[in-house]
């Protein structure tokens, strides 16, 4: 009897020392203004902008991806390819100096009720070293991520929404960490308000 209770104790430990969770919640860091009207906001445009500058293009297709399930399941329409190109070169025109309230007429022109912009402020790989290194395993990478949005009314002038998420995730391989972006742009997109 103790030879079992001895063995299911150093299973729990040894379990215990290889998996690491991460205590955050995976639930994002949302804000809605009280001024938010879901019923104003109808049509909405999208723009996605990498802040590291780092992200290949196929990494910011992934969130813009993540971004346009939400916006569709939660019951508006995305403004037409066109119009997210239009919105896109007008926010790079005057990128260095944009206000809510600059945005807004921009979201007026282009006849979308708000714009969700999306920014990619962290990607960032770090090798760690296993204590106890073989041939095969010598340790593992993190990858930090960090993405928030923001929703502007062009009715307000005003930021009516914010969401945010930090992610931490494991890989056995280096990359560039494109494939910890999309789980992270799922959460921040996932506290968009339904309509």
């Amino acid at each position: 009897m103790n030879s079992i209770k001895i063995f299911s104790i150093l299973i729990l430990f040894f379990l215990s020392a290889c998996v690491t969770l991460d205590p955050r919640p995976i639930e994002p860091r949302v804000t809605i203004a009280p001024l938010f009207e879901k019923n104003v906001l109808k049509r909405v445009g999208l723009y996605i902008q990498d802040n590291t500058r780092r992200v290949r293009q196929g990494g910011i297709r992934m969130v813009e991806d993540e971004f346009i399930r939400a916006i569709i399941e939660k019951g508006y329409t995305l403004a037409s390819r066109s119009d997210i190109n239009l919105i896109k070169k007008e926010l790079k025109l005057q990128q260095s100096n944009v206000t809510e309230e600059a945005i807004a007429k921009k979201a007026k022109i282009l006849n979308v009720s708000g714009i969700i912009i999306v920014d990619i402020n962290k990607v960032d790989t770090q090798f760690i070293r296993s204590s106890h290194p073989t041939p095969r395993y010598r340790g593992y990478y993190i990858t930090n991520v960090n993405i928030s949005a923001r929703l502007i009314s062009a009715e307000l002038g005003r930021v009516v929404w914010i969401s945010s998420h930090d992610g931490r995730y494991k890989m056995v391989n280096r990359t560039d960490g494109s494939e910890a972006l999309p789980p992270v742009a799922q959460i921040v997109a996932s506290g968009l308000p339904g309509k």
